[in-house]
């Protein structure tokens, strides 16, 4: 149970448990854990808990189980491998009414939580989602648009830019009520990295969520921000054309799995305005900079992504995931 004395803020006068859970798997990440920890412990609206769930490592349990404060829950994934059962994992421990999910390498400022709680306040409301500060650790390749952020988990530029419904939250820096799970059941562990498909476990949770708890609203609050590292290795043209196709597979795969039901259009709904964006605001604005060769190499390399998604949706529609 969540200690009451550990709830020390309020909403306009109502209190709100709240559990955040950091799911990780990799000792390299030692440091980066450390850190968003503390940026979890840290809120101005202080979580009941805060549940740290690692992913069939064992030595990163060890080590996580003796330097953390013992105020900290850290769990193990002893079931299926991979993000999404890590995630579920998390909320089974979790006591929280609300549960809050950040990355094991992103740090959450001091508000977000309070940020993302305060839309919890309207009971219409089970997900509420925050925006993805990107933190290049060798410097942003000058070839990488911000259009596809996405692609390092960071929040694209083309994305919302005020509080409103979405399909589906930024995995790094989202929230649910533990009531959703109860209802619409777990991440499906066929998904997510590791999985069947490698991503999409966050747009299908929200697609069950809809279809199983009609009425019910998602929402983005911009406000509640991380700052996501994004290493060297991340910084690739190879990366990106690999994350491009796997997110092609994803929407593929999802849209097959809802094709028959009245969410269908939703399933590839912000795809389809994101590509629109792509194929005409995001050219032109560089148009007019052509004579910069950083221009000319972002034009492309937006192409190289729209061909390497393209290729991965077909590859889904056609041949499946599994």
């Amino acid at each position: 149970m969540c200690p009451e004395e550990s709830q020390t803020a309020s909403i306009d006068g109502s209190s709100l448990k709240i559990s955040v859970v950091i799911c990780c798997h990799s000792m390299e990440r030692i440091e980066d854990i450390r850190q968003a920890v503390q940026s979890a412990v840290d809120q101005t609206y202080s979580p009941c808990e805060v549940i740290v769930a690692v992913d069939h490592n064992q030595e990163l349990w060890d080590k996580l189980k003796a330097e953390l404060p013992d105020s900290v829950k850290v769990v193990p994934n002893t079931g299926v491998k991979g993000l999404s059962d890590t995630r579920n994992t998390g909320i089974q421990s979790a006591a929280g009414e609300i549960i809050v999910f950040f990355d094991d390498d992103a740090t959450a400022s001091r508000d977000c939580v309070e940020k993302l709680a305060q839309h919890y306040l309207e009971p219409s409301v089970v997900a509420v989602g925050g925006k993805s500060v990107p933190i290049w650790t060798d410097g942003r390749p000058g070839w990488f648009p911000e259009e596809l952020d996405w692609i390092v988990g960071s929040t694209y530029k083309g994305a919302p830019e005020i509080v409103g419904q979405v399909r589906n939250p930024i995995g790094c820096n989202m929230s649910f009520r533990k009531e959703a799970f109860q209802t619409a059941g777990l991440f499906d562990t066929e998904l997510g990295r590791t999985g069947g498909s490698g991503a999409g476990e966050e747009t299908e949770i929200c697609m069950r969520i809809r279809q199983r708890m009609p009425g019910t609203l998602i929402l983005y609050e911009p406000g509640a921000i991380v700052h996501h590292k994004v290493p060297p290795q991340r910084a690739t043209l190879r990366y990106l054309i690999s994350r491009s196709f796997t997110g092609g597979l994803a929407v593929a795969r999802i849209g097959k799995m809802y094709a028959a039901s009245a969410e269908a259009p939703l399933s590839t709904s912000t795809e389809r305005t994101y590509l629109r964006y792509l194929l005409t605001t995001a050219p032109l604005e560089r148009i007019r900079h052509l004579y910069k060769p950083r221009a000319i190499a972002q034009i492309g390399v937006l192409a190289i992504s729209i061909v390497a998604t393209g290729m991965g949706y077909i590859s889904g529609r056609i041949i499946g995931t599994s």
